[in-house]
C-alpha cells in the first residue's frame, strides 16, 4: 500500500505541474489575444449565434450560405449544442476552445499515455509533444475549431478503446520474489550449479474489458468525427478491424454507431449526390492555405510557414520534433514480447493518418471569398499519424528500464540515454517554436468586444 500511495503521489505532482505549465504556455503563446473579448477571423465559426439559432441550423436541411442552398447541417453543430444548453453563446465556446486547447490536449495526452506506459517521464514527454504538435498549434493560429477539437479528443478515443479491450496498462506492485532464483547448497549437491532456475519476470499489468469504456469511446469518437469528418471512414474501418480481430468484439462492435447516426443525413446526401469531397472538408469558414511539402507533412507540418524570423540554419527547427518522434517509433519496432502488437498498431495508425494527410491537399472542398479553390486541411490526418507514432514510441519504450537492469552497462544504456535526451530536446523545441511565434496565431483577429 505504501508503494502504491507513493506512485499515486508522484503522478499527481507530475500531472499538476504539467497542467500548470501547459496553462502558462498557452497564456504566453496566445498573449496578444488575452483580455480583448470574443475572437473572430480565420476559420472560426460565426460568433453571434445562440442556442435557438444553432438548434435551427443543426436540424435544418437548408444551408444559410450566400443565397442559401439545400443540404444537411454540419454534424459539429449538433455537438456544439451541448455546451450551449447552459445559455453560453457560440463565440464564447469557440474562444474558450482556442485558449484551453493546449492545456486540454496536454491533459488528454497524459491520460492516454498511461494506457501504454506507467512511467511518469515518458507520459510527460508524450503530453508535451502532443500538446505542442504543429497539427494543433497551426490549426489554433488559423482558427480551425474542428481540427482543434479532434486533436484534443483523439487521445481519449485511444485511451477508452484500450480500456474497452482490456489492454490498458495498470500498476503492478512487484513481489520481493521477482528476480529471485533457487540457490543450491553445494555441500549437499556438489555437482549442481550454485543457482538454478529462471528468474521470475515482472508481469505486465493489464485492465479487464469494459463495456462502459466502449460506450465512452463511442461518444468521444463522435466528437472527433464531427471535428474532422475525414477521420470518420478511417475510424469506422479501424474499429471494424479491431472487432473482427480481437477477443473484445462483444464490447467494440457498437463503437462507430453513434458517429454514423450523427452523420446519417450528411452521409445520405454524400451518397446521393456522389460529393465525396464533403467528408474531407473541415467545419468553419473556408480558409485557404499553402500545403506543406509531402516530406514536411510526414514530419508533422500541415502547412507552409513563414520562417523569416529564424536564421537560415534554423529553418528545420519546427520539423525536428516530428523527426525525433519518427526515429524513436522506428526503434520501437525492435521491441519484442507483448509490446510488439501495440507498436505495430501504432504504426498502422501512423500510416493511415499520413496517407490522409498527403492526399488531402489534392482535394478541393470549397472556394474562398475571392473565389480561389480551398484544399482540404491535412492536419487531421497528421494528428492521427502523430497519435500512432506516439503509441508506437511509448509502447516500445515501456519497460526498457527493467531490460537495462538485467544487462551490464554498455551500448544499450547509451542508446536509451541518447533517445531519452532527444525526446526531451524535441519537446523543448516544439514549445520554443510556438513561443517565438513561428507557429503562433497569425490568422485570428479580434472583435475587440466582450464575451456575448
Amino acid at each position: 500500500l505504501a508503494e502504491r500511495a507513493a506512485l499515486t503521489r508522484r503522478r499527481r505532482v507530475a500531472a499538476t505541474a504539467l497542467a500548470l505549465f501547459a496553462t502558462l504556455a498557452a497564456a504566453v503563446g496566445l498573449n496578444r489575444l488575452l483580455g480583448v473579448g470574443a475572437l473572430s477571423g480565420g476559420s472560426l465559426l460565426p460568433g453571434d449565434v445562440g442556442l435557438g439559432e444553432l438548434t435551427a441550423l443543426a436540424t435544418s436541411w437548408w444551408i444559410p450560405a450566400g443565397d442559401g442552398l439545400r443540404g444537411p447541417a454540419d454534424p459539429l453543430f449538433a455537438v456544439l449544442l451541448v455546451p450551449l444548453i447552459t445559455g453560453t453563446a457560440l463565440s464564447t465556446i469557440t474562444t474558450l476552445l482556442v485558449f484551453l486547447a493546449v492545456p486540454a490536449a496536454t491533459l488528454t495526452a497524459w491520460l492516454a499515455a498511461g494506457a501504454a506506459t506507467r512511467t511518469v517521464g515518458l507520459r510527460v514527454l508524450a503530453a508535451l509533444l502532443w500538446a505542442f504538435a504543429p497539427a494543433l498549434t497551426v490549426a489554433l493560429g488559423q482558427g480551425r475549431v474542428g481540427p482543434v477539437l479532434a486533436h484534443v479528443a483523439l487521445p481519449l478515443v485511444a485511451l477508452l478503446t484500450a480500456r474497452a479491450m482490456g489492454l490498458a496498462r495498470r500498476d503492478v506492485i512487484l513481489s520481493g520474489l521477482v528476480g529471485a532464483r533457487r540457490v543450491i547448497d553445494p555441500t549437499t549437491q556438489p555437482d549442481a550449479p550454485r543457482v538454478a532456475g529462471a528468474a521470475l519476470e515482472p508481469p505486465l499489468g493489464r485492465t479487464t474489458a469494459s463495456l462502459g469504456a466502449a460506450a465512452g469511446a463511442a461518444l468521444v469518437f463522435s466528437v472527433v468525427a464531427a471535428g474532422a469528418p475525414v477521420l470518420l471512414p478511417l475510424g469506422v474501418a479501424v474499429f471494424v478491424a479491431l472487432t473482427v480481430a480481437s477477443r473484445a468484439r462483444r464490447v467494440l462492435w457498437f463503437v462507430p454507431l453513434p458517429a454514423l447516426v450523427l452523420f446519417g443525413p450528411l452521409l445520405t446526401e454524400v451518397w446521393t449526390t456522389r460529393t465525396w469531397h464533403v467528408l474531407a472538408a473541415s467545419p468553419g469558414v473556408p480558409l485557404g492555405f499553402t500545403p506543406a511539402e509531402p516530406w514536411q507533412a510526414a514530419l508533422g507540418l500541415p502547412a507552409t510557414l513563414d520562417l523569416s524570423a529564424l536564421p537560415d540554419w534554423a529553418v528545420w527547427v519546427p520539423l525536428a520534433p516530428g523527426a525525433v518522434l519518427a526515429a524513436v517509433a522506428v526503434v520501437a519496432l525492435l521491441r519484442g514480447t507483448g509490446r510488439a502488437r501495440a507498436v505495430r498498431l501504432g504504426w498502422l495508425l501512423a500510416v493511415l493518418g499520413l496517407l490522409v494527410a498527403l492526399a488531402s491537399p489534392y482535394v478541393t472542398v470549397a472556394l474562398d471569398a475571392d473565389g480561389a479553390p480551398v484544399p482540404a486541411w491535412p492536419g487531421a490526418g497528421i494528428s492521427l499519424a502523430t497519435l500512432g507514432l506516439l503509441t508506437a514510441a511509448l509502447s516500445g519504450a515501456d519497460g526498457v528500464r527493467d531490460v537495462l537492469a538485467r544487462h551490464s552497462f554498455g551500448w544499450r544504456h547509451l542508446s536509451a540515454a541518447l533517445l531519452a535526451g532527444l525526446g526531451g530536446l524535441a519537446a523543448a523545441v516544439a514549445i520554443a517554436t510556438w513561443f517565438v511565434g513561428t507557429l503562433g496565431p497569425e490568422a485570428i483577429e479580434n472583435q475587440g468586444v466582450g464575451a456575448p
